[in-house]
Order: C-alpha cells, then sequence, then structure tokens
C-alpha cells in the first residue's frame, strides 16, 4: 500500500485512533484499578493487623489471667513454699510452663524448678510489685538454656498489700505460636518488637542465647538491601499504628504496624505487595491483550473502509485521462454499494455519459462545419474568379473610356482652333471691309 494514498491514511488514522482510546483507557483504568485495588490491599492490611493485635492481647490477657487466678488462691497467698511449690507445678503442667516463681516483696524467689534465684532487678517484677500484672520482654534463661517470656501478677495478703509476686515462666515460642495462627491473606509473616527493637516473635530462638535485632544489626545497615527493613522497624517504634511499602532484598512489601501490650510491643504484618497486587497485573494483562486486539480489528476495520473507496480510485484515474485527453468515455465505473461513495461514482458515470454526447455532438457539428467550409471555400473561389473577371471587363470599360476621353480631347482642341480659325476669318473679313 503507497503511503500517499487515501487507503493508507485511512487505515493509518483509524489505527493511530484506536491506539490513543486504547492507551488512554487502559491508563485510566490502570490508574483507577492501581488506586482501588492498593486502597482495598491497605484496608485489608489495616483489618487483619487490628485483628491480629486483639488476638495477640487477648492470648496474653488469657496467659495473664491464668496466672492472676492463681495469684488469687488463698494457699498461694500464704507464702507457704511447702504448700505452694506442689500446687504450682501441677498448674505449671497444666497450662505448659516451664515453671513458676514466688518472689517475696525482698526480690528472692523459689521456683518450682529448683534453685532460688534473684529477681529483684528485672523490670517485670517490679512492676508487678507495684501492683499491676505484666508479661515481660524475652529473656534467655540459663537454667533452662533457652529464651523465655515471664508472666507476672502481684500477691496480695488479706488487707490488700501486696506481699509478693507470683511469675509464670514460658517458652519464648508460645509468641510464635500465636503470630503463626494467624492467617495472612498474602505470602509474608508477623513480627514483634519492643521499644529497643528486640524481636519478641517472628524469630526463631532455638538454640540461641540472644535477641534478634535488626536495628543494631550490621546486616541491615541503611545501605544495605535490609536496609529499608530496619527503617520502617524504627517508624513502628515512634509511631503507634500505621502502613509503610519498602523494598527488601530488590522485592517489594507492604508493612502494617500497630502497638500492643500497652504500647511496650509494636506488631508488624509484612505482606509481598506483588501479590497483594497480582489481581492488578493480571487485569493490566487482559487489558493489554484486549488493546492488541483492539488495534488488530482497528487495522481490519481500515483495511476494509479503504477497499469500499477503491471506486474513488477510479473516479481519480479517470478524471485524469480526462485531462489528458486519453480518456474512453465509453466505459463506465462499477460499484456494488448503496451509500455515498456509490451516489458519487453514479454521477461521475452521469458526467461522463454527458460528456460523451457533448464530444459526439462536437464531432457531428465539426463535420457539418467541414462540409459547410469546402461549399464556402469552392464558392467564394468561384465568386474570387467572377470577381476577376468583372475587375478585367471593368479595366476594359475603363481603357475604352479612356480612349473616348481622349477623342473628346482631341475634338475639343480641333473645335478650339476651327474657332480660332473663324475669329481670326472673321477680323480679317472685317479688316477688309
Amino acid at each position: 500500500m503507497k503511503t500517499n494514498t487515501l487507503s493508507f491514511n485511512i487505515v493509518t488514522r483509524i489505527a493511530l485512533l484506536v491506539v490513543l482510546i486504547c492507551v488512554l483507557q487502559t491508563s485510566f483504568s490502570i490508574y483507577l484499578l492501581n488506586k482501588v485495588q492498593t486502597n482495598q490491599v491497605i484496608s485489608t492490611m489495616a483489618k487483619s493487623r487490628d485483628d491480629a493485635g486483639k488476638l495477640i492481647e487477648l492470648s496474653i490477657d488469657a496467659y495473664i489471667r491464668e496466672v492472676e487466678a492463681i495469684a488469687q488462691r488463698n494457699d498461694v497467698r500464704q507464702m507457704n513454699w511447702d504448700v505452694q511449690k506442689p500446687l504450682l507445678q501441677a498448674e505449671a503442667k497444666r497450662i505448659g510452663f516451664e515453671s513458676f516463681e514466688v518472689g517475696n516483696i525482698n526480690g528472692m524467689a523459689h521456683s518450682t524448678q529448683g534453685d532460688d534465684i534473684w529477681v529483684g532487678d528485672r523490670a517485670y517484677y517490679g512492676t508487678a510489685l507495684g501492683g499491676k500484672s505484666t508479661i515481660s520482654d524475652l529473656v534467655y534463661d540459663r537454667r533452662y538454656q533457652k529464651m523465655v517470656v515471664v508472666i507476672s501478677s502481684p500477691l496480695y495478703s488479706n488487707s490488700g498489700s501486696v506481699i509478693g509476686v507470683l511469675s509464670g515462666v514460658a517458652d519464648a515460642s508460645f509468641t510464635n505460636k500465636i503470630t503463626s495462627s494467624i492467617e495472612l491473606d498474602y505470602d509474608g509473616f508477623i513480627f514483634i518488637i519492643n521499644d529497643s527493637g528486640d524481636k519478641m516473635a517472628g524469630a526463631d530462638y532455638k538454640n540461641k542465647s540472644e535477641l534478634e535485632n535488626n536495628i543494631h544489626d550490621p546486616k541491615y545497615a541503611p545501605e544495605s538491601r535490609f536496609g529499608q527493613f530496619r527503617e520502617v522497624q524504627i517508624k513502628m517504634i515512634q509511631n503507634e499504628s500505621g502502613l509503610e511499602t519498602f523494598f527488601m532484598d530488590g522485592k517489594p512489601y507492604f508493612l502494617s504496624y500497630i502497638s500492643i501490650n500497652h504500647g511496650t510491643w509494636h506488631l508488624g504484618i509484612i505482606q509481598d505487595k506483588t501479590q497483594a497486587l497480582a489481581i492488578l497485573r493480571m487485569i493490566l494483562n487482559r487489558m493489554l491483550i484486549i488493546t492488541i486486539i483492539s488495534i488488530i480489528l482497528g487495522g481490519l476495520s481500515g483495511i476494509l473502509l479503504s477497499r469500499s473507496i477503491v471506486p474513488l480510485k477510479e473516479v481519480s484515474s479517470r478524471i485524469k485521462q480526462i485531462a489528458s485527453g486519453k480518456a474512453d468515455l465509453t466505459q463506465r465505473i462499477r460499484v456494488k454499494a448503496d451509500y455515498e461513495i456509490a451516489e458519487l461514482v453514479e454521477g461521475f458515470n452521469t458526467f461522463t455519459e454527458k460528456l460523451q454526447t457533448i464530444i459526439k455532438v462536437m464531432k457531428e457539428s465539426k463535420e457539418s462545419l467541414v462540409g459547410a467550409g469546402s461549399l464556402l471555400n469552392q464558392n467564394t473561389e468561384e465568386s474570387l474568379d467572377s470577381i476577376n473577371e468583372i475587375l478585367k471587363n471593368i479595366k476594359s470599360t475603363q481603357d475604352g473610356t479612356n480612349q473616348q476621353f481622349a477623342s473628346v480631347d482631341q475634338t475639343s482642341t480641333a473645335v478650339h482652333e476651327i474657332s480660332s480659325n473663324i475669329e481670326s476669318l472673321e477680323h480679317m473679313v472685317e479688316n477688309q471691309s
């Protein structure tokens, strides 16, 4: 197809129009879908975060209530270790704790696991002595050679004063058990950190004696591939709740977080952003396919339309032939259609027919004029011959007249001479008389 033809221009412009419409529609749809899908993911993650926070709070509260219920028993509040020990060993087994500890107001504690221990310098113990039940951060316990968490409740005397602290020691994996029970909509994980950035959940502490802390780990330095994960954990500590987008090891992630355990712990839910927005990518792929199909259909429509204007090409060709004087006016353009192009072609055929009639009449008139011209030429020649003959006769008459004029002149001269002679004679007669 030539590039300077109407057909090519029609096909090109239709294709460009289809592409433009598809691109605009696709871009707007992607923008709208991205916004809607992102908002939906954010809303879903916020709900999952809030639900997970409530679940963990309820789980912690359930453990605290278990310890509080035991602490309210009279045989435990008597502060008689011989009575307390067998009872607390049975309760530890029932609940799943490693051990129970009963501490006095001086900071020394009996343990169902064995030796007495000093707990007076531990934060959870001071909080419980202050009359508030609490759960501790994860700590490494040398007695058990593993990470543990301590749930503490104050022991009250009959008068209502704090006389000691009852503490249940649980394996640190209990926090992981709580978080792992929460189902996520997309690939990811849940973790908990304290105000220092130490992991309270989301880390495997089996055979480990130190807490995992990404904020202070050189592996998570700002310029590293995990640096952004460190930064969002700092934001978790600084803010009560929120949602962040970050890259970790080259992959995009969503992080939704909320503070729990009276603001001392911070729950974070990380989910794969690519998977969360997978439906958007699927819709995008489908829209690209639809766009390609639309472009192809638009091109085919343009080609079909270009074929429908083939009669116009013939009209153009015939007009050029007429202009050059080489047209065959007996030929007509055939078209099978009932729209404006057909009307144009029929009009051109009518014009050609009339032009053919005019030229035919002109040709016949020319032949008549040629015959009349020949006859006129012949008559003109005959007239010229007659005129020439007349001119000859006129010349002859003129010559005769000139001769007559000469004779008259001569006669007049003779008469004049005779008259002169007569006058002379008269004079002579008179003289003689």
